[in-house]
């Protein structure tokens, strides 16, 4: 544009850049079956939340990807999980941004699973497959294992029912085979004379004799399955003091080694354990007002239900606070041994009487 005092005049010009050309290399073939798609330059990094747990814990498996390159059309890693876990939906993020280099960022996946049964389980080695270009070649990153141990009784050994999410066992479905040819029959078939009517045949009369006989069998096994349950309580109930004896047994070879937290945490589940097997009632659903109540109802002392409470909340505290003197976790564990002991002589003769 050129202005000369009030008048102007506009000049229009195209502009046209030089032709710019880009080569795309193809990759590399054979390309590795578990071959990711990404192709830059990657680390990797697999870790679990926790590594001890309980019995239907959640633990949570975080995998990142970190590095330079197109981490949106990178592949998600694959982890193999024992069976014996419920797998859930990894949840992903991303962070991306743009350098001089390329594209730089981090994708993580984390993923929920809950152990069903107790014992040592590992999570093999994870492998990541990629194209590094500054060295023209197919790399593998590869984790280390992770073990998991689970302690704690599973939902079949308590006699609780258990339902699976969708997709949490990889076990194959039952197969049939051989049943989609018969067999031709060569012999002739039974005819019947025109006009046969239903009514009054065997047949009819089968048909009011199989559902009665189907109705008594049901009745005879319901009531056997009531039975059953009364007698699973009645084991639990009977139980009670013997497991707790095994979890305070725990408890004094932590207090003799020294192990101030051990034993707290070990007395505490003595506790509460015996609680909710004489009580019969899952320790998650357990409270200091509904301990209360069912032991009033049982026919316990208030004292000894008041110095339970006590030594309940003493453990709890400890286990938050510095550990007090040697002979402090003896008179504890000596009350706690007593205090079973009395509760488990007033809930005897309450069962007795009644």
């Amino acid at each position: 544009m050129t202005t000369f005092f009030d008048t102007h005049r506009t000049i229009k010009k195209t502009v046209t850049s030089k032709r710019l050309t880009i080569h795309v290399n193809p990759l590399p073939t054979p390309q590795p079956d578990n071959f990711s798609g990404f192709v830059g330059n990657l680390d990797m990094s697999v870790s679990a939340s926790k590594k001890n747990v309980n019995v239907n814990d959640g633990v949570t498996i975080k995998t990142v990807l970190s590095g330079t390159g197109n981490l949106k059309t990178a592949g998600d890693p694959k982890i193999s999980f024992p069976p014996d876990f419920d797998v859930f939906d990894p949840e992903i993020t991303s962070d991306y941004s743009s350098t001089p280099s390329g594209h730089k960022g981090t994708k993580t996946y984390e993923q929920l699973i809950i152990p069903r049964h107790s014992g040592t389980f590992e999570i093999p080695a994870v492998e990541y497959v990629y194209f590094d270009p500054s060295v023209g070649q197919y790399r593998t990153l590869r984790s280390k294992p992770i073990v998991i141990q689970v302690e704690g009784e599973s939902q079949e050994q308590t006699g609780t029912t258990r339902v699976t999410s969708p997709g949490a066992s990889n076990r194959e479905s039952v197969q049939f085979l051989g049943q989609d040819i018969r067999y031709i029959k060569t012999k002739p078939g039974r005819l019947k004379p025109a006009n046969t009517f239903f009514f009054g045949s065997w047949k009819f009369y089968l048909g009011y004799i199989i559902p009665f006989v189907l109705f008594v069998l049901i009745s005879i096994l319901y009531r056997q399955k009531i039975k059953e349950n009364a007698n699973i309580q009645l084991k639990k109930t009977k139980r009670a003091n013997k497991m707790a004896s095994k979890r305070l047994k725990k408890a004094a070879r932590n207090l003799k080694s020294g192990n101030s937290e051990a034993f707290y945490e070990e007395l505490s589940k003595g506790l509460w354990g015996y609680l909710s097997d004489k009580l019969v009632i899952p320790i998650a659903d357990l409270s200091r007002d509904n301990i209360r109540i069912e032991l009033e109802k049982h026919g316990a002392n208030q004292d000894n239900i008041d110095k339970l409470l006590d030594i309940l909340d003493a453990c709890e505290y400890a286990r938050y606070s510095p550990a007090g003197a040697e002979s402090q976790r003896e008179n504890l564990y000596k009350e706690a041994v007593n205090v079973i002991s009395r509760l488990e002589r007033s809930i005897k003769k309450k069962i007795k009487n009644i």
